[in-house]
């Protein structure tokens, strides 16, 4: 029935309509994308490959541009389509999309990246190749739009993960700015894309270290509390990172986070059950 269904959806994308039309044909498409059982029948789909690339690189629609964005950032983590669709130097045709003005397409290009260069060899290189690559992304960290901002903080916390890159970044103010806003922003994806920065910065061990004794931890820890999934999930995989510095294990300890740890057992991530561990053999 999904198939038929689907089917269905991409049958309209053949049809002459005005864009308006065509931005929610391929937004329903992208919907459909969030499922993992729908990857592979999508991608079987006739001259989809083509179809999503011309769509990120060319369409006039910028929106259309960003649901052709977030169908490629779900659908590469299938490693078949993955090792298809990356001889299409598609990081570097998502990067392009950064520069657009349209909130959704940039955002939806910023989550599309990250799958994308998770997978990415020679990621730092790369990203250093890229056209005024690291100017585009300090333009998307003063953005005053939240979905913009917290797309461009996502970036920075995978990218700055290579020393060089931390180097060159934090020479340019990318730091700076983060942590102005760190104490003030409630906006829940800005919220989650701190704290994963935090523990992509965690993964350097001076850094480490001096997240801690700069006082950001209590920061992260009320973060555990937020009502918000993602918040909550990135707010435990920073304290995990954190957690491998010992003085920062005591400081987590000493903040009860066990107990915190403890009172959202329903939540079966394995985060939580590793940060749990490394806590409580202090």
């Amino acid at each position: 029935m999904i198939k038929n269904a689907l089917a269905f959806v991409f049958g309209l994308v053949e049809i002459p309509a005005d864009v308006e039309a065509e931005k929610y044909i391929w937004e329903l498409i992208a919907d459909f994308a969030a499922y993992p059982e729908n990857w592979l029948k999508i991608w079987k789909f006739p001259n989809i490959e083509a179809k999503l690339i011309y769509n990120v690189q060319c369409h006039m629609y910028e929106d259309v541009r960003g649901s052709a964005a977030r169908i490629i950032g779900l659908l590469v983590h299938n490693n078949e389509i993955y090792a298809k669709i990356s001889q299409n130097d598609i990081l570097v045709k998502l990067w392009s999309l950064l520069l657009v003005k349209t909130p959704y397409s940039v955002e939806s290009a910023c989550r599309a990246l990250m799958p994308v260069m998770k997978r990415t060899e020679g990621l730092p290189d790369v990203i250093r190749k890229i056209r005024s690559g690291i100017f585009i992304l300090m333009n998307l960290l003063e953005s005053r739009n939240p979905d913009i901002l917290a797309g461009g903080i996502l970036l920075l916390g995978k990218i700055i993960q290579d020393k060089l890159n931390l180097e060159v970044l934090t020479s340019m103010g990318a730091l700076d700015i983060v942590f102005r806003i760190i104490t003030k922003e409630t906006y829940p994806k800005i919220r989650a894309a701190l704290c994963y920065l935090i523990a992509s910065l965690g993964t350097h061990r001076l850094l480490n270290f001096q997240i801690g004794h700069d006082g950001y931890i209590p920061i992260v820890i009320n973060d555990l509390k937020s009502d918000d999934l993602n918040v909550k999930i990135s707010a435990a995989y920073a304290l995990w990172k954190l957690s491998e510095d010992p003085i920062n294990c005591v400081i987590l300890h000493t903040h009860g986070v066990v107990e915190m740890l403890e009172n959202v057992y329903w939540l079966t991530i394995e985060i939580y059950k590793r940060l749990l561990v490394d806590v409580c053999t202090i």
